[in-house]
């Protein structure tokens, strides 16, 4: 449909009439709206709005137009006006699709698909477009839920689906099934309310990758759960189910509550690779206390600084936020942290990483202005920190609440478990409590290393001191558990600049027996490693090691030379084993 002034179908009940309006059902393959055209069903009497049914169509196109069911205010309706879309390709360009409640009644939910048995190939929003459900001020009735089944889903330039409530009515849930979806340049996934009661929860299941990306006037793309500041309903939750996950320039999810009630939960998996480049995931209340977060990845990746983080700044605790991956990098001021700056506990933070945790230029961190500090536990097989990168529990000095404990705010505990734990660059790890009971330090490990570490240097300011350290001070310490490393702590010496050849040495080296016992002697043949099996050393002593002279040209080895594989392992007087075999002077 197209032309200047509006043109449309439209069924109706109207004010003061009693009765329901009829269904309007297209079956077409190929629909264009256009120039402020519409598809509207309506009640502004006693009565049902007509649902809206579009069916068997290739392609769907809505050009500054609307389709919308809606209940005005002063009606009443007994049953939803739901829209239904069944097309191979919905495109929305500055368009609406909308299933609202401003009067008695529940608003419509709105279904897009491809038909009853499969998904739509495309559905794409851009220029401002809207799909939503929405119980107005004056509204009594749940929210319409919105569910769109898709092979690809594409939001661009600030367009949104939304479902929300500002009435009396919880609002709608927002589901979405789809192989690949995009929201990029201030576009939005977005459920909220502003009245007493509660936000819809957000679940994706997106097969292949799931892309945030952008931001454009103010507005960040990205994935909210919100509450606003005078509304006293519950958050809703975010769940997510995808391979990969990419954020980047602002991108942001959110699950957050201004006003007195708690906020909702994220939870995250990635089967793949979960990316976050200057982009932020969030759980914040400002009155209640803020939601948890769970990720669950195989590579996790922040860089730019990036944020995981459970803030508060109210009486209430914030939430928890647990990690578990294959990999994690932290790098460039990224962070994951756990805040209170309210009279409310920091939250504590778990990950588990079965390979490698690095942090470079970042912090893993829980804050308690006013109350404890949460804990830390970190378990990996490798634990990396470079470039003044922090692991710290951490509190003011002083606070009005310190949760019954007389002496001040408490730090948190910090468990760290690993097989290696290194630190470098002035990297701290620290649960210090200037005021209060600093918290344990454990470090389950066989082998800790921290650039200049010093346990008794281990108090007060640990930042820019250019060594690493292990701090657990306060007016009542806690206690670190670490492993012994004092024997080679500040022992290590710069390697010479030319160093040995060591394929060299191991290629010209033989045992030869002598009556005081072996001797280790560079010959000019070949040696490699042991082969299975040979791993047992000599039972009979060796002596010195020291070089044979060899006359003529070509003695020792060179590249290229044949190669003798040696025939056991050799102990030295001192202790040592040597690869070699035994020397062959017929």
């Amino acid at each position: 449909m197209q032309g200047g002034t509006r043109k449309g179908f439209t069924s109706s009940v109207s004010q003061n009439a009693i009765g329901n309006s009829q269904q309007i059902t297209l079956d077409v393959s190929d629909l264009f709206l256009s120039d402020n055209s519409f598809i509207t069903a309506a009640s502004s009497g006693q009565g049902n709005a007509g649902s809206i049914l579009i069916q068997k169509a290739d392609r769907i196109r809505l050009n500054r137009s609307t389709i919308s069911t809606e209940i005005n205010t002063g009606a009443i309706a007994t049953s939803p006006s739901n829209i239904r879309i069944a097309a191979d390709q919905l495109q929305l360009n500055n368009a609406q699709i909308t299933a609202s409640s401003a009067g008695t009644g529940r608003a419509g939910a709105i279904t897009i698909r491809g038909d009853e048995t499969r998904i739509a190939d495309r559905v794409s929003l851009t220029n401002g477009s809207a799909i939503s459900t929405d119980i107005r001020r004056t509204g009594n009735g749940r929210g319409g839920n919105i569910s769109i089944r898709t092979q690809t889903l594409n939001l661009d330039d600030r367009s949104r689906i939304s479902a929300r409530t500002r009435g009396r009515g919880e609002a709608g849930t927002l589901d979405v099934f789809a192989t690949i979806l995009s929201l990029a340049q201030g576009s939005q996934l977005l459920t909220s309310t502003s009245s007493n009661s509660d936000a819809g929860d957000i679940s994706l299941t997106v097969s292949d990758r799931l892309l945030i990306d952008g931001q454009q006037a103010g507005s960040n793309s990205g994935i909210f759960a919100s509450t606003s500041r005078n509304s006293s309903g519950r958050g809703g939750a975010i769940a997510i189910d995808t391979t990969d996950l990419r954020l980047s320039n602002r991108g942001t999810i959110s699950a957050q509550s201004r006003g007195s009630n708690d906020a909702g939960n994220i939870d995250i998996e990635a089967d793949g690779l979960f990316s976050l480049s200057n982009s932020d995931i969030l759980a914040i209340a400002t009155t209640g206390a803020s939601g948890n977060i769970r990720v669950n990845a195989d590579q996790l990746q922040l860089d730019d600084r990036a944020t995981i983080s459970a803030q508060v700044s109210g009486d209430n605790p914030a939430g928890f936020i647990r990690l578990t991956a294959t990999d994690l990098r932290l790098q460039n001021q990224s962070e994951i942290s756990a805040r209170s700056s309210g009279r409310g506990n920091a939250g504590n933070i778990e990950i588990a990483v079965e390979d490698s945790f690095l942090a470079n230029d970042s912090i893993l961190l829980t804050d308690a202005a006013q109350a404890f500090g949460g804990a830390i536990r970190l378990r990996a097989s490798d634990i990396r920190l470079e470039n003044d990168s922090d692991i710290r529990t951490q509190v003011a000095e002083s606070g009005g609440n310190s949760g019954g404990n007389s002496g001040g705010n408490s730090g948190g505990n910090i468990i760290l478990t690993a097989d290696t734990i290194l630190a470098f660059d002035d990297s701290d790890i620290d649960a210090s409590a200037p005021t209060g009971q600093g918290g344990d330090i454990t470090l389950n490990t066989d082998v800790f290393f921290g650039a200049g570490y010093q346990a008794e240097l281990n108090s007060g300011e640990t930042n820019g001191n250019n060594r690493v350290d292990v701090n657990a001070s306060g007016e009542r310490s806690g206690v670190v558990t670490a492993p012994d490393v004092s024997f080679i702590q500040n022992s290590l010496a710069d390697l010479p600049a030319r160093a040995i050849n060591t394929d060299q040495l191991l290629a010209n080296s033989c045992i030869a027996r002598t009556e005081q016992g072996g001797t280790f002697l560079i010959t000019g043949t070949g040696g490699l490693p042991a082969a299975p099996g040979n791993d047992a050393a000599s039972v009979y002593p060796t002596g010195e090691v020291r070089g044979i002279p060899v006359e003529g040209e070509g003695a020792n080895w060179q590249s290229g030379d044949p190669i003798v594989e040696p025939q056991g392992v050799y102990r030295l007087p001192d202790g040592r084993l040597v690869m070699s075999r035994e020397c062959d002077f017929r």
